[in-house]
């Protein structure tokens, strides 16, 4: 499994969405899911035995504050101080490394963009992850299915850009797509960026 600094490259299968491909609407706010307001979750689910991992980019602490800070599966309550009330009130459950779900609570939302993705492990089958964004009294309002990772080659890991949110709105923006970056997140979703998990 990489670790944060890696920076593998190789070929990736291209046969899935990628940045630029459509769907669902795509690119637009859905008209059924604006105005979420916090605190909500992002509950990331799978059945396999796959390592797949959670990165939320989220807005900057200030003006002067490093490019594209985000968090990731290891920003949790066992590896972080991540339910203090300190910036940027938001936490992963904990780091799934087999079946079963990383739970992401945002409890307080910032002015600007949220970017949501996942890592989707190797050979991981269409519909391997389902991602379920849930409001702030646990109604589900809005779901994804992950795409295929049919990468066969040395374990190269497939960014999947399932939404962003604008937190001063709360409006949702579908996204869907996977990159064609071959790197691992963060840096195949943005390069550079600043891990900004307390």
């Amino acid at each position: 499994m990489r670790r944060r600094g890696d920076r593998r490259r190789g070929h990736r299968h291209r046969g899935d969405r990628h940045r630029g491909d459509r769907r669902r609407g795509d690119g637009d706010p859905d008209p059924g899911r604006r105005g979420l307001s916090a605190p909500f979750t992002i509950e990331a689910v799978w059945t396999s035995d796959k390592d797949h991992d959670t990165y939320v980019f989220v807005p900057k602490k200030s003006a002067d504050s490093p490019a594209s800070p985000y968090i990731d599966e290891r920003c949790n309550p066992a590896s972080s101080s991540c339910q203090d009330d300190v910036y940027p009130f938001i936490c992963v459950s904990k780091d799934a490394k087999t079946a079963g779900d990383e739970i992401t609570t945002v409890r307080q939302l910032l002015n600007g963009r949220y970017e949501y993705w996942i890592e989707l492990m190797t050979e991981s089958p269409a519909g391997d992850v389902t991602v379920t964004l849930k409001n702030t009294s646990g109604a589900a309002v809005r779901s994804w299915s992950s795409p295929a990772n049919t990468n066969l080659d040395g374990g190269i890991e497939l960014g999947w850009h399932v939404f962003d949110l604008d937190g001063a709105t709360g409006n949702v923006t579908s996204v869907d797509e996977t990159t064609d970056i071959d790197d691992y997140l963060p840096n195949s979703g943005h390069d550079p960026n600043d891990n900004v998990c307390p």
